[in-house]
């Protein structure tokens, strides 16, 4: 049995409605059914199912397609993400969490779009009964995708692209195929399917924003760059430990670099196959890497022995000095590691016997020092500051502020790429033009439409709501304004959940209108019609109320302004000013733990007491 959508919809929105936290939210949230991982999967496979894969092996490729995209909901990675973005928070994810995410979402954005384009050019795959219900279900999976296109930043909030402007094409084929001028609201499909694409448009918009505003994205990484080093530098001055994982951060990273050119260059075998290597020789390699003062391998012991940390613990210093002198006795010696001139004339099983030792040594006892000297310091250092000594996280503060300038230098470089690409200007009046017609469509005539039948439907809905309660009160009595315990039976439960369904109608308009503001797409035309339409809704609720008392109406709180923030506009401007918050906090910024002022048998500084 199908049920309304807006009865579904009451249930997203009713705690929402009522709920009595503070009227500032973070961002509107686009008003839809949430659906799970799992229902989205589901109406993948029921899309695949759709189509008229016998019909040819272009159809069969199409379903195969759409089947795929179900290894990038169910991935992990996104499953995160997605669960980042509940409730009315924007997701700001780190580097790392964004380029792992990106390249499932410009995949899943590609994958939608030939699709949905394919099918839009030549339409004989499609079911021609179930069209609609096939484009609802269609226009479900976009959607998912548009939420976390749209909907995800970089640290700071700093603007990510991930595909969004891909999807405009997405909305447009689903709109194509649709080939509707008018969409018949009272059909639960069609209702969906309009939603759906409004949602998809809408939530692409800071997307589609940010990669036209792409040559600002330099100004941004340069401002967040400026705080970012101001703040480190702070914390090396004014933490011991922060310097130390910084000093560790920085070691660690100069011996990735010689790694990676260690495991390309040496030849080496996996752990494992081992035994697989009966003529596995390496002359040339040993002597370069032994015997020659400029290899990898010299330039990545040099790097152990000149590495100093005021924090690096005794046993850390035993381990290099161990490894430093190995690597000497080797150089000196060649009974073990022979130079090319005589390991070459060597028989081939003491040749294999020496090489097998070569690549144990480098992959087995080398390669891992890294992780026992910086790993495990630098994960003992980010607890000592964060749980055990300072009041503030300051391992925290560190570490992330690393990355993120890290994570600044690789956007710069993408963003230059970018720019630099001479279809650049081209594809950004492709996407200006092709979004434009999508407003006309979707935001500037089917929306209204769609504002006229909630309002169409809401009138008929109170006015029905009242003759209900007019025949059940001449029958029981029961919504006069004497105490009656009749009022929890069976026939007001019934009128209870009508004017739930009606309420949510209301509340679905308000969204609707916020939501629109909210994208500064709002024409003054629209943003009149919906202050007369609240405004309708908001007489007719209180008329309501006064004549009938004891329903549960609480019409200020059923419409409660609300403060919105846009997305609209460059978020990094918004950050602007954290040098300054940073520096006024002060020497609050590095108090310690009450206890450890304790054991230090010092006094706290008054400005660590009152300090949150």
């Amino acid at each position: 049995m199908k049920i309304n959508i807006l009865v579904l919809l009451f249930a997203l929105i009713s705690n929402y409605a009522f709920s009595s936290e503070a009227s500032t939210i973070r961002y509107a949230t686009c008003p839809n059914v949430n659906l799970d991982a799992t229902t989205i999967i589901n109406k993948i496979n029921t899309l695949a199912s759709q189509l008229k894969t016998s019909e040819s092996d272009y159809c069969s490729s199409l379903s195969e397609k759409i089947l795929s995209l179900n290894d990038i909901i169910n991935n992990q990675t996104w499953k995160d993400a997605k669960n980042s973005l509940k409730g009315n928070n924007l997701a700001n994810l780190e580097g790392s969490q964004i380029e792992s995410l990106s390249g499932l979402t410009e995949k899943a954005s590609s994958l939608l779009s030939e699709t949905i384009s394919s099918l839009a050019s030549d339409e004989s795959c499609l079911p021609k009964k179930n069209k609609e219900s096939f484009l609802a279900n269609m226009s479900t999976v976009v959607r998912e995708v548009s939420s976390t296109a749209g909907n995800i930043s970089g640290p700071y909030g700093f603007a990510v692209n991930l595909g969004g402007s891909l999807l405009s094409g997405a909305i447009s084929g689903i709109d194509k195929i649709l080939s509707k001028n008018r969409f018949k609201f009272k059909d639960h499909e069609q209702e969906l399917l309009f939603l759906n694409q409004y949602c998809a448009y809408a939530e692409i918009q800071k997307d589609i924003s940010d990669f036209i505003s792409t040559p600002n994205r330099l100004d941004e990484i340069d401002l967040l760059e400026k705080y970012l080093h101001v703040k480190i530098k702070d914390l090396r001055d004014n933490c011991v430990e922060c310097d130390a994982y910084y000093l560790a951060h920085m070691q660690r990273k100069k011996i990735e670099r010689i790694e990676h050119k260690i495991i390309s260059s040496a030849n080496l075998i996996p752990l494992g196959d081992d035994q697989n290597s009966k003529t596995y020789t390496r002359c040339k390699e040993i002597h370069r890497f032994i015997h020659t003062d400029t290899s990898p391998l010299a330039e990545l012991i040099s790097l152990y022995e000149n590495y100093e940390n005021p924090l690096l613990s005794n046993s850390n210093k035993e381990l290099i000095e161990d490894i430093v002198l190995a690597s000497k006795e080797f150089q000196k010696s060649q009974e073990r590691f022979p130079k090319l001139s005589k390991c070459i004339m060597l028989p081939l099983k003491q040749k294999v016997k020496i090489s097998m030792e070569f690549n144990s040594l480098i992959r087995d006892e080398i390669l891992p020092l890294k992780d026992e000297v910086f790993t495990f310091h630098m994960n003992t250092l980010l607890y000592v500051m964060d749980v055990k000594k300072y009041k503030d996280p300051l391992g925290e503060y560190t570490s992330n502020s690393i990355a993120r300038v890290r994570w600044m230098e690789h956007q710069r470089n993408e963003n230059r790429t970018k720019i630099k690409d001479p279809n650049f200007e081209i594809s950004v009046g492709k996407i200006i033009e092709t979004n434009e017609k999508l407003k006309r469509r979707i935001n500037e005539r089917f929306l209204p439409q769609y504002f006229k039948f909630l309002l169409r439907s809401n009138k008929r809905g109170i006015t029905n709501l009242k003759q209900a309660i007019s025949k059940y009160s001449r029958q029981n009595n029961i919504f006069t304004n004497n105490n009656n315990s009749s009022l929890k039976n069976s026939l007001l439960k019934k009128v209870h959940l009508s004017l739930e369904k009606e309420m949510s109608k209301t509340k679905l308009i308000q969204r609707l209108c916020l939501f629109d503001q909210y994208m500064l797409n709002s024409s003054p035309k629209k943003y009149k019609y919906c202050k007369q339409a609240i405004s309708k809704l908001k007489s007719r609720y209180k008329s309501l109320s006064k004549q009938y008392p004891k329903l549960p109406i609480e019409v200020d709180r059923l419409f409660k302004k609300e403060k919105i923030e846009s997305y609209q506009s460059s978020r990094v401007s918004e950050f602007s000013n954290l040098i300054q918050n940073w520096n006024q906090r002060g020497d609050s910024r590095w108090c310690l733990k009450r206890e450890v002022y304790k054991a230090q048998n010092t006094q706290q500084p008054n400005y660590c007491k009152t300090e949150n």
